[in-house]
This record gives C-alpha cells, structure tokens and sequence, in this order.
C-alpha cells in the first residue's frame, strides 16, 4: 500500500503504526512535504519529523518535484504514481537518515546543507504565499460568476442540479486547460482520456473544490495569505493522493477533498 503522507502526521503514532503494520505499507513524500519540515528551525523540525521515517528507510518513497512530474505526466496512459517517483532519492532516503542523525549529534558537515535546504524551501514557500494573493484574486472572481440561486444551493449543501454539475465539470477542465496552455513545462495537449490521468486536472479538480467549501462556508476573503497558501499546498497532497492508495493526515478539510476528487474522478471523469 502506498499513502500521502501529509507533514502534519509525521511526528504522529499514525504515521508509526502503518508502517509497523506491514512493510510493504510505503510512505510517500511529496516535495511540499520536504518543504514544510524545514519551517522554522531547519536542524531542529527535519531531525524531529523524519524520526519515524528513519526507522523505516526502505518503506519511503520519495517523488519528484511537481514541475518535473507535470513535464513528464502530459499524456499519461493510466494514473500510476510509479512514474512519479524519483528513484535516487528514494534509493538513498537510508543515507538521507544517516545525514540527519549526524545533525542531530551536531556534526557541522551534516548541519550545513540541512541549513542549505531550509533557506531554499525557505524562499520557495514565501514565492508560493506570494502567489496565494492571486489566488484569492482568482477565487473571488470564481464566486462572482455563480448566480444566487447556484450559491444558495452550495450553502445550503443541498443536492446539486444537473445545471450546477455541469457547470462545475466545464470550469474544471476548463483550468486545466489554461494551467496545460500557461505552464513553462508543458508542449503538449493530452486527449480526453489522457486529461484525467494528468496531475493538472487532478490538481484542478481538487483545488476547485476546495473552492466550492469555501462557497458553501461564505468564502476565503478573511483568510489569512500564509493559510491560503497552506490549504493549496494540502490540494497538492490530495491530488497526489489520486494516485496512490489515500493520505494519512489530520487535517479534515484535506481528507473531505481527497474523498470528493476520488468521486468526481470515478462518476464523473471514469477514473
């Protein structure tokens, strides 16, 4: 089996028992996740959130980065995660352990790329904050376009009409569509089979409907940026787990998205 594993349960007895559980039960470690260990203080959060994991260095797998695994994913025959992986990194997650016990004994040749690799995700989480106001630009435009009676009935979470399905389906690919036509790293236009199979439209699909919660709750507009941000970073883990076998967090919004991207995926896109 292989899960998400979100970086809020890393440190979690959760976390502890599913790999205990059986070794073929395999973490997998999305580049977000990396990202979100070395907040704060880098040395100190990455020796306390890999713990578990070094316990378990042959039931890790680590994937590549999105933009890589969005170049290489335009036309995907089948959703398979294998082809996600990045087989180096997951060959040496033992030596990766191996690093940081040394840090954590505090062997400076050890800290100095721990503290490298924090600057780094440092940087590359205040782009995303960055762009999360743009997002929220992009939201609220979103809203604007439904109609009263559509934003009622989201609301009031009463049963969706064939009108608002169908809405809800053509803004979906729709983005999709624009994320593949702006992204630097893609060059070509998968067909309607390859499309569900990509991890844009599952991106898509999950980030809109974290939307559409965020509709029926009356929108994002007091959310603070660096939330913003968190909740789309956590649209990447639900996307990623699409293709693997669920996500282990602690986060209910993320698992309620994860649950519903896998229901438009199977009823709706043939998953």
């Amino acid at each position: 089996m292989r899960k998400i594993i979100d970086a809020n349960c890393l440190e979690t007895p959760i976390l502890q028992q599913y790999l205990q559980g059986d070794p073929k039960n395999m973490a997998v470690l999305t580049e977000f996740a990396g990202m979100e260990v070395y907040k704060g203080d880098p040395v100190v959060n990455i020796c306390n959130s890999m713990k578990i994991l070094c316990q378990y260095p042959t039931q890790v797998i680590v994937l590549k980065g999105a933009r890589q695994i969005i170049m290489e994913n335009q036309t995907p025959s089948d959703a398979d995660i294998s082809s996600f992986i990045d087989e180096e990194q997951t060959k040496n997650f033992a030596q990766t352990c191996e690093v940081i016990n040394e840090a954590r004994k505090g062997n400076p040749l050890a800290i100095t790329p721990i503290l490298e690799h924090g600057k780094r995700s440092t940087e590359e989480m205040e782009r995303l904050q960055k762009d999360a106001a743009k997002i929220l630009e992009g939201i609220g435009a979103v809203i604007k376009t439904y109609n009263p009676d559509h934003l009622k009935i989201l609301r009031k979470r009463s049963p969706i009409t064939e009108e608002l399905a169908n809405r809800i389906i053509r803004d979906i690919v729709m983005i999709a569509a624009l994320l593949i036509k702006g992204h630097p790293d893609t060059t070509l236009v998968p067909s309607a089979r390859e499309l569900k199979n990509t991890y844009i439209l599952r991106f898509s699909l999950c980030g809109y409907l974290l939307v559409l919660d965020w509709i029926e709750k009356g929108g994002p507009y007091k959310v603070k940026l660096d939330r913003l941000r968190n909740d789309f970073i956590d649209m990447s883990y639900a996307a990623y787990a699409t293709f693997c076998d669920g996500i282990i967090s602690r986060d209910q919004k993320l698992t309620i998205v994860y649950q519903r991207a896998l229901y438009f995926l199977e009823t709706v896109f043939g998953a």
